[in-house]
């Protein structure tokens, strides 16, 4: 993930995919999940991956 919400070299453990990019674009901007993003237990990007001090 390269991001300024991110800080570097942060690292995690939860497995993420492209869905899971697709999800989090879907709830930043209160829209419906679509196709495999909605799949049940497909986590989206949380204060693990955006842990950037604003």
């Amino acid at each position: 993930m390269l991001s300024p919400f991110s800080s570097p070299g942060t690292s995690t453990g939860t497995m993420y995919n492209h869905y899971s990019l697709l999800a989090t674009i879907e709830d930043i901007f209160s829209l419906p999940r679509l196709g495999y993003a909605g799949a049940p237990g497909l986590p989206s990007f949380g204060p693990d991956v955006f842990n950037a001090l604003p």
